[in-house]
C-alpha cells in the first residue's frame, strides 16, 4: 500500500500486477484499509461506482470477492485461502499485521517515537530508516481514487511528513545540521506551508553557523504565509525572536547533552505524571455510552488528537473520560495530565498559568518556560511533540481558554470537557452527552445503594431515578445518601424528591446540585436566561411550531424572529436539549426537570414572566 498496490500471488510473491481489473483493486484496497472490520456491500459498492452503480452491482461484488480469493490463495490448497471472510452484511479481509506494509510502518514510527521521547536518538533514528524505507511511491498511486482510498492515502501521506520531521529532528540532536539543512529545504518546497518544517530548517541553518540564512528563512516562511492571509504560528515567532537576539541555547552540541537535549524531543522532562483521578466504580454504560476510541482517540487509525465531551452541569463528562482514559492508559506510557481549568467558575484559570503547571509536572522549573503565553505556548507543544501524552484538560470555559493548550505531537492526545460545546477547536471529535435512560439510570442507582435494597423496593427505586432526570450526579447523591445511612427506606427518598423542593435533597457531604445550575443561568446573557425561563415555564417539550407561544410571556421580551439560532445557542449551552424525533419528522426542545426546578425557584428578578 505504501506505493502501487502490491499483494502476494498464490505462491507468495509480492508484485504489482497480480490483480490487473480496476475495480478489483479498489475492493482489495478498501479491505486493506479496514483490514479486520466488517465492510459492508453497500460501503463497497459506493466505493467501486460512487453514486452510478449498475442494477447488478451487489451480485458484481460477489462476483469480485469470489475471484479476488482464487487469485489470493495458497498455491496447491486453492479452497483454504479464502481471507476474505463472508459477514451477513459485507466483507472481512483477515490479514496478520506483519504481512501489511502499512502496519509495519506505524509500527516502526511508533516504536521511534517512543525511543525518541526516552532520549534513545540513535535507535530512534535508525527505526525511522527502517519505516522510511517501506515506501516505494504515494500511496496506492495506482488504484482508482475513491473516498476511503482518497483519505487513508492522504493519512498516510501526513503519517510519512511526519515521519520525516521526526528524522529531521533526530538529526538535528545529533548536530547534523547541514543534512538536516538540506534534507529540510527540498521537503519545505514540496510542503511551503508546514510550520513544523521550516521550524526545523530555520534551527538547522542557525545551529549550522547561518544566521543570516536562517533570518532569510524567518522572513520567507512569513511571506509564504502571508499569501493565504495567514500569520506565523507562536512556534516560529517564538524562533524567529531567537535568532534575532542571537541566542545561544539555539546551537546543538553533539558533545553535551543539555544542549542536545534542549533540541531533542524530550527536551528537560524528567518525570512522568500519572494524575488521572479514581475512576468511579459505580460507573455504569450501554451501547450508546462513548467508547475508548471515541473519547480518547486511542486508535492510531484515528487522525483526530482532540475530543470535546460536552454536557449539562451534572450529566458524568468527567466521569466518562476517567474511565475511558484508564482503559486506554497503556497508550500514553509518557504521562497523564489532568487539568481542572474552572471554567464553571468567577475565576477560570489562565493558559500560561495552566502550561506552567503542565511543564512541571514533567520536572521544569519556572525558569525553563518562557514568559509570555505565546512563547510559552511554542515550548509547551514541542516539549509534547513526540511523547505519548494524555492531556485532560477539564471544565473548559471556552475555546480562548483552550486554543494555547492544544498539542500538535502526532501521538499526543488532548481530551477537553465543557459544559457547553466548543466549535471553534478546529478538527476536533465533538461528544454531547445527554440524559441516561431510564434503564442505565436504574443499573447506576443500584450500583449506588447495593442490588438487594433495590429489589426490596423497586416501585421506590423507580421513582428516585425518574426524580434525578437521567442526571448521572443527581442519581450519584441521591444513591450516596441512602448508601450512608442503611437503616433509610428508599420510599422516603423518593417522597421527598417528588417534592417541589427536590433540589433540596440532592446534597450530600459539600456537593451540591443547586450552585451549579445556578453557576450554568447566570453564565448565560440575559436574552438568553429570558427564553430558557419561558421555555422551563411551558412545560416539557416545545416544538419549534408551537414557539409563537413564547412570545406572550408577559413582559419577557423573547424575540421571536431570532428564536431558532437562540434555541440553538441554548442547546449548544446545554441548558435545552433538542429530541429530533424521527417518525414525526420535527424537533422539540426540553429543559431538564431538575433544572426547571431551579428556575421555578431562583426568582430571578432579571426575569421578568407571566405566561
Amino acid at each position: 500500500m505504501l506505493g502501487p498496490l502490491q499483494v502476494p500471488d498464490s505462491n507468495g510473491h509480492i508484485a504489482e500486477d497480480v490483480i490487473h481489473a480496476a475495480k478489483h483493486r479498489i475492493l482489495i484496497s478498501v479491505l486493506l484499509i479496514r483490514r479486520n472490520q466488517s465492510v459492508p456491500i453497500r460501503s463497497l459498492i459506493d466505493e467501486i461506482w460512487g453514486d452510478k452503480p449498475p442494477g447488478t452491482a451487489e451480485n458484481l461484488v460477489r462476483q469480485y470477492v469470489s475471484q479476488l480469493r482464487r487469485k489470493l490463495a495458497p498455491a496447491g490448497n486453492p479452497g483454504s485461502g479464502s481471507f476474505i471472510e463472508t459477514r451477513p452484511s459485507g466483507y472481512v479481509l483477515h490479514l496478520e499485521p506483519n504481512r501489511f506494509d502499512r502496519d509495519v510502518f506505524e509500527e516502526h514510527v511508533r516504536a521511534a517515537e517512543r525511543l525518541v521521547a526516552a532520549g534513545d536518538i540513535t535507535t530512534g533514528e535508525a527505526c525511522l530508516s527502517q519505516a522510511l524505507e517501506l515506501w516505494r511511491g504515494p500511496a496506492l498511486s495506482d488504484v482508482q481514487q475513491s473516498p476511503i482510498v482518497i483519505a487513508e492515502a492522504n493519512r498516510l501521506g501526513e503519517r510519512l511528513i511526519g515521519a520525516r520531521e521526526l528524522l529531521l529532528q533526530t538529526m538535528l540532536s545529533a548536530s547534523r545540521s547541514d543534512e538536516v539543512v538540506s534534507e529540510a529545504s527540498a521537503l519545505v518546497s514540496e510542503n511551503p506551508y508546514r510550520e513544523k518544517l521550516r521550524a526545523l530548517q530555520i534551527r538547522a541553518l542557525y545551529s549550522g553557523g547561518r544566521r543570516a540564512d536562517a533570518l532569510e528563512a524567518c522572513l520567507r516562511v512569513r511571506q509564504d504565509l502571508s499569501e493565504l492571509g495567514l500569520e506565523p504560528g507562536p512556534e516560529l515567532v517564538a524562533l524567529h525572536a531567537a535568532v534575532l537576539r542571537d541566542d545561544p541555547t539555539l546551537v546543538v552540541h553533539v558533545d553535551d547533552p543539555v544542549s542536545r537535549n534542549a533540541h531533542s524531543a524530550v527536551g528537560v522532562v524528567h518525570t512522568t505524571p500519572a494524575q488521572l483521578p479514581r475512576d468511579l466504580p459505580d460507573f455504569v454504560e450501554d451501547a450508546t455510552t462513548p467508547r475508548s476510541e471515541d473519547v480518547v482517540a486511542a486508535s492510531d487509525d484515528l487522525a483526530d488528537p482532540v475530543t470535546v465531551v460536552s454536557g449539562m452541569v451534572g450529566m458524568g463528562k468527567t466521569a466518562l473520560t476517567v474511565r475511558r482514559a484508564h482503559e486506554a492508559i497503556e497508550r500514553f506510557p509518557d504521562g497523564q495530565v489532568f487539568v481542572d481549568l474552572k471554567g464553571e467558575g468567577d475565576n477560570p484559570e489562565d493558559p500560561e498559568v495552566t502550561i506552567r503547571r503542565v511543564l512541571r509536572s514533567f520536572g521544569m522549573s519556572e525558569d525553563d518556560v518562557p514568559r509570555g503565553l505565546d512563547a510559552a505556548s511554542a515550548f509547551y507543544r514541542s516539549q509534547m511533540a513526540f511523547r505519548r501524552v494524555l492531556v485532560i484538560l477539564d471544565n473548559a470555559r471556552d475555546e480562548s481558554q483552550i486554543r494555547p493548550l492544544l498539542l500538535s505531537g502526532p501521538v499526543a492526545r488532548v481530551v477537553i470537557t465543557s459544559r457547553r460545546v466548543l466549535p471553534g477547536v478546529d478538527g476536533a471529535t465533538q461528544i454531547r452527552l445527554n440524559p441516561m435512560s431510564d434503564e442505565l439510570s436504574l443499573r447506576m442507582f443500584t450500583a449506588v445503594v447495593g442490588v438487594e435494597r433495590v429489589q426490596q423496593e423497586p416501585e421506590a427505586a423507580r421513582k428516585v431515578v425518574g426524580a434525578c432526570a437521567g442526571m448521572p450526579l443527581a442519581l450519584r447523591i441521591a444513591g450516596t445518601t441512602l448508601a450512608a445511612r442503611p437503616h433509610a427506606q428508599i420510599a422516603g427518598l423518593a417522597k421527598r424528591l417528588e417534592s417541589r423542593d427536590v433540589l433540596d435533597y440532592l446534597e450530600i457531604g459539600g456537593i451540591e446540585l443547586r450552585p451549579r445550575l445556578a453557576s450554568a443561568v447566570d453564565s448565560l446573557s440575559e436574552r438568553q436566561r429570558v427564553l430558557l425561563h419561558a421555555i422551563g415555564r411551558l412545560g416539557d417539550d416545545l416544538t419549534a411550531g408551537a414557539t409563537g407561544r413564547l412570545s406572550q410571556c408577559g413582559k419577557a421580551s423573547v424575540n421571536v424572529d431570532t428564536l431558532e439560532d437562540d434555541l440553538d445557542q441554548l442547546v449548544d449551552q446545554h441548558v435545552v436539549q433538542a429530541v429530533r424525533h424521527e417518525s414525526q419528522q420535527h424537533v422539540t426542545y426540553r429543559v431538564n426537570r431538575l433544572l426547571r426546578e431551579h428556575l421555578r425557584t431562583c426568582s430571578d428578578a432579571r426575569v421578568p414572566l407571566d405566561c
